[in-house]
């Protein structure tokens, strides 16, 4: 099972993307050549979304859409992952015509670690 903070995903969600990236600078030097700074990585970026379902649904949302209102960083754990202090920074939701079906897409950035 999934958790963010004080939230536990009641069934997993369907896709879990994490992404890694790192900054580079590069410029064009007077020799016609260009040259690349390496500035570090950026935290990671875990991207997901899944369905909510049942007549806790609503109520299953609004716990996570709280997390995003109170812009808190928030211990992120995943079985497969290591722990992360995230921000949450984006959350979706698509209601279905069919009772009870919530269908949702979260966006987390790592925050760096504290020293």
């Amino acid at each position: 099972m999934l958790k963010l903070g004080s939230f536990t995903w009641p069934n997993d969600p369907e896709r879990l993307t994490v992404s890694y990236s790192r900054k580079l600078k590069s410029q064009i030097e007077e020799n016609g050549l260009w040259s690349v700074e390496n500035q570090g990585r950026f935290g990671r970026t875990f991207v997901g979304d899944g369905v909510f379902y049942g007549k806790e649904a609503y109520d299953t949302f609004s716990q996570l859409a709280q997390l995003l209102y109170d812009g808190n960083p928030l211990t992120f754990e995943h079985p497969m992952w290591d722990e992360a202090t995230v921000l949450l920074t984006d959350l979706t939701v698509t209601e279905e015509w069919e009772d009870d079906l919530l269908h949702y897409r979260f966006e987390m950035t790592e925050l760096p670690p504290r020293v």
